[in-house]
């Protein structure tokens, strides 16, 4: 399984679930849309226009489908500690 957190600079929400990855020592590759333009264009015409993002196994999480009032929404959450177990495990 592969996982890619898109962020931004100064992104306390990017930092957030990086923390929550880091945390749930889950590996993942870090791109900084600000950055890298190249991911910035692939992820505009996707349709993605706030971060963080995140690709897993690349099915594509937008800022709005991974936050809920500010926290990581359960789903995510779910998904993110099932993969946590299964990468301890495999």
């Amino acid at each position: 399984m592969s996982i890619i957190l898109y962020k931004t600079n100064n992104c306390s929400k990017c930092e957030m679930l990086k923390h929550i990855l880091t945390h749930l020592k889950i590996r993942f590759d870090e791109i900084n849309v600000e950055e890298n333009q190249e991911a910035r264009t692939d992820l505009l015409l996707r349709n993605v226009l706030s971060f963080p993002a995140l690709q897993i196994n690349g099915f594509l999480f937008n800022n709005g489908s991974i936050m809920d009032n500010g926290e990581i929404n359960s789903e995510v959450m779910k998904l993110l500690t099932k993969y946590s177990r299964l990468n301890k495990h495999g």
